[in-house]
C-alpha cells in the first residue's frame, strides 16, 4: 500500500494511540496533559512578552524613563519563568516519549512471544525480515518522532488561535478603521495557503523515512547473518 497521510494512516495511528494511552489514569496520559499544559502556557506567555516589548518601545519613543524601568523590570522577571517553561517543555517531551516507548515496547514484546510468534516470523514468514530492528530502534524512533510532532503541531495551532484572538480583541478595543476587522481572517487565510503550498512542494518524507528504516534494518540483518555464519565464511 502507498505511504501517506490517508484514512488508513489515521486508523493505524488511532490503534497505536490506544496502546500508548490505555486509560485516563495512566502515567502516559498524565504526562500528555502536563506537556499540553506547558505548551499552552508558553503560548500565552509569548503573547504577554510581545506586549511587554511593545510597551518598552513605546516608553522609549515617549522618553518616559519611569515606564521604561518598570516594563524592563517586569520583562526581566517574566524571563525567569519563560526560560523554565522552555526547558520544561523539552523535559516533558522526553518523558512522554519514554512513557510511550515503554508502553509500545511492552505490547510489542508480549505479542512477539505469544503463541510462538517469534518462531513463525523467523522461519515461516518472510514479511518481517528485521524483527530486531523493528522491536528496538524503530519503536524508539517512532515514539520520539510522535511526541516531537505533537509539540510542533500543537504549539503553532495555539499560537495562531491565541494571537488571532488577541488581535481581534485589540481591534475591537481600539475601534479604528473598519478594514482592520478583517485582519485576523486574512492572517488565517495566509497561514492556511502557506501550509497548502508547503505540503504541495515538499517531498514525500513518509516514504523517505520508511525507506531509511528499511535499509537500516537490512544492514543490521546482514551483520547478524555474518555473525551467525562466521565459521562458514572463514
Amino acid at each position: 500500500s502507498s505511504i501517506g497521510i490517508n484514512k488508513q494512516f489515521f486508523n493505524q495511528l488511532l490503534v497505536i494511540i490506544k496502546i500508548l494511552i490505555p486509560r485516563l489514569r495512566s502515567d502516559s496520559f498524565v504526562l500528555f496533559i502536563t506537556h499540553l499544559t506547558a505548551l499552552i502556557s508558553r503560548t500565552f506567555l509569548s503573547v504577554y512578552i510581545a506586549r511587554l516589548d511593545g510597551a518598552i518601545v513605546k516608553s522609549l519613543v515617549q522618553r518616559n524613563p519611569r515606564d521604561f524601568i518598570r516594563t524592563i523590570s517586569i520583562f526581566l522577571t517574566v524571563a525567569i519563568p519563560a526560560s523554565f517553561i522552555n526547558s520544561f517543555i523539552k523535559f516533558a517531551e522526553s518523558k512522554l516519549a519514554l512513557a510511550f516507548r515503554s508502553k509500545l515496547t511492552r505490547y510489542a514484546y508480549d505479542s512477539y512471544f505469544r503463541n510462538q510468534t517469534y518462531y513463525r516470523i523467523s522461519n515461516l514468514d518472510t514479511r518481517l525480515l528485521t524483527p530486531d530492528q523493528n522491536l528496538t530502534d524503530d519503536i524508539e524512533t517512532f515514539t520520539t518522532t510522535l511526541t516531537h510532532l505533537f509539540s510542533h503541531l500543537t504549539k503553532p495551532f495555539f499560537d495562531i488561535a491565541v494571537v488571532s484572538w488577541t488581535l481581534v480583541v485589540m481591534v475591537l478595543e481600539k475601534k479604528r478603521a473598519r478594514g482592520l476587522k478583517e485582519v485576523p481572517i486574512l492572517t488565517i487565510i495566509v497561514i492556511f495557503m502557506t501550509f497548502l503550498a508547503l505540503r504541495k512542494l515538499s517531498p514525500r518524507f513518509g516514504k523517505l523515512v520508511s525507506e531509511e528504516a528499511r535499509r537500516r534494518g537490512l544492514l543490521r540483518f546482514a551483520h547478524t547473518r555474518i555473525i551467525t555464519n562466521a565459521e562458514e565464511i572463514a
